[in-house]
């Protein structure tokens, strides 16, 4: 081999090789810039089935608040027992779903008090089912989280 044979290679050489720390460099850089982007293969999270049943129990609850508003508006209050346990159902709804996300040691107690304000939600819009599509669909997102709730209480 002459030497420019050889001084020819060594430059091939040398340019796979940087081509290669480039794109290990560029990796590096991606990695820098979103230290969070291999965490989505992770999994779903322990609490997913709490989580995502509280979220649309509060969900359906302010569709359900949104109907009640519209009726008293039209002058019809006999809803108001029922927006009443909503909003608070929504309201315990809202920290379940947050105490879940957070997998708090005081989630078991929370989801078993829950569990009342779900159970209250559920009978009350119950009554208002046939003639109420809101309350109906409020009630078993409501009956889901009970379900969920009662998995995680214990």
């Amino acid at each position: 081999m002459n030497r420019r044979d050889m001084l020819t290679s060594l430059g091939a050489m040398a340019l796979v090789a940087g081509t290669g720390a480039a794109s290990a460099s560029e990796k590096a850089k991606e990695a820098k810039a979103d230290p969070h982007a291999g965490h989505a293969a992770m999994g779903a999270h322990k609490n997913q089935a709490l989580i995502d049943a509280a979220d649309d129990c509060s969900k359906k609850g302010s569709l359900c608040i949104n109907h009640c508003l519209s009726s008293f508006a039209a002058g019809d209050t006999t809803l108001a027992a029922c927006a009443k346990n909503v909003l608070e159902t929504i309201a315990v709804c809202d920290a379940l779903v947050t105490a879940a996300a957070l997998d708090s040691k005081n989630l078991p107690g929370l989801a078993k008090a829950a569990m009342a304000f779900c159970k209250d939600c559920e009978d009350e819009c119950r009554k208002h089912e046939k003639k109420h599509m809101t309350c109906k669909e409020c009630a078993d997102s409501c009956a889901k989280c009970l379900a969920e709730c009662k998995k995680i209480a214990g």
